[in-house]
């Protein structure tokens, strides 16, 4: 899955035409955030458009985002944080879904794993009919690491299988423990060992609904003292968050890859200067994007 985050098309075609060209007939496809900007997810949606991978994955989406990827042939899911908006999606046409707990990493929704879990599958239950059942598919996330949280989800789910609905789980999190992640470039060792080191993690708020959770490290400290002094000076709590997204964007890439993007070109940073501002994988639309609130789970 390749997260798109806030590229132009351009590069958004460069990236997904080299990907159709490497994997052929294998399964791929892009991760999309739905509350960009209008005039850059145009710009994106005509490239998917055009390129058509065969999935893709909406973050803050819509069901009429879903709807327009699934008649290209596009298979379409939506992270769905809570059962009120479940059934609104479902009453509108949808039907693949992620379920992703405050157990996540990077940017975290407001229930955890087994609360959202259990509340979205009884309400599966109580509302899906044997002609939606048969057409539904669902991602569970957040948490699911090793085999006794795999067998957990199993023994959650097992009523939904039983109705036909196609199970599935996300586990970005524990790929970053992986030697593939390291070896492949995916991540640099250092970030990987700063995710095997963390015992504690922390969520960095840049406004309600934009909390993504981070190791506890010293941007994460600088975080807090940036948000500490712009309530002390009484900033309006828009231009707060501006700050602070302004603070956490790139900050993913520089950690993850050792990457800094100036203007469209992306320089490599010395370790000296990376080391301190580690950041997390990518939530919501595959591999480490240019946004920390995109990020999956470990170092900030």
């Amino acid at each position: 899955m390749l997260a798109l985050a806030l590229m132009r098309a351009p590069k958004v075609t460069e990236l997904l035409t080299e990907c159709r060209q490497r994997l052929g007939q294998r399964s791929w496809g892009v991760g999309i955030l739905g509350f960009v900007p209008p005039e850059l997810r145009e710009e994106q949606l005509a490239v998917i458009e055009e390129i058509k991978p065969p999935f893709a994955i909406i973050a803050g989406g819509r069901p009429d985002q879903a709807d327009h990827l699934e008649k290209l042939g596009i298979r379409a899911y939506i992270h769905v944080p809570t059962a009120a908006l479940l059934e609104m999606f479902l009453a509108r046409g949808a039907r693949r879904f992620v379920f992703e707990g405050r157990e996540c990493g990077g940017h975290v929704g407001p229930l955890t794993s087994f609360c959202l879990w259990e509340t979205m599958i009884e309400r599966l239950l109580e509302v899906s009919s044997p002609q939606i059942a048969a057409d539904l598919h669902i991602l569970f996330a957040g948490g699911i690491h090793d085999a006794r949280s795999g067998a957990m989800i199993s023994a959650l789910a097992a009523p939904l299988a039983a109705r036909g609905i196609k199970i599935g789980v996300l586990m970005g999190t524990a790929y970053l423990f992986t030697r593939e992640a390291v070896e492949s470039g995916a991540v640099l060792a250092g970030f990987q060992q700063e995710a095997v080191k963390c015992t504690r993690t922390v969520n960095l708020e840049t406004g309600p609904g934009h909390a993504s959770r981070c190791c506890v490290t010293p941007f994460a400290r600088e975080f807090f003292e940036t948000r500490y002094r712009l309530r002390k000076e009484g900033r309006e709590s828009k231009r707060i968050s501006e700050e602070l997204d302004a603070l956490t964007l790139g900050r993913l890439r520089v950690a993850s890859k050792g990457i800094l993007r100036q203007g469209d070109a992306l320089l490599a940073v010395e370790r000296a200067r990376a080391a301190p501002r580690r950041d997390v994988h990518d939530r919501s639309g595959g591999g480490p994007s240019d946004r920390n609130r995109n990020a999956g789970t470990t170092p900030c």
